[in-house]
């Protein structure tokens, strides 16, 4: 769901990220670990 869906702003609120988390644990550990490599 983007966040415009929650907030009538975008130019406020668009530099955000919403993340749900209905997803297995299996799942949600490798999204994660993908995030982590993004790091420098």
């Amino acid at each position: 769901m983007p966040v415009s869906a929650l907030a009538d702003d975008h130019a406020r609120w668009g530099h955000l990220l919403r993340f749900a988390f209905s997803k297995r644990a299996d799942v949600l550990t490798e999204g994660a670990r993908r995030l982590a490599a993004l790091r420098p």
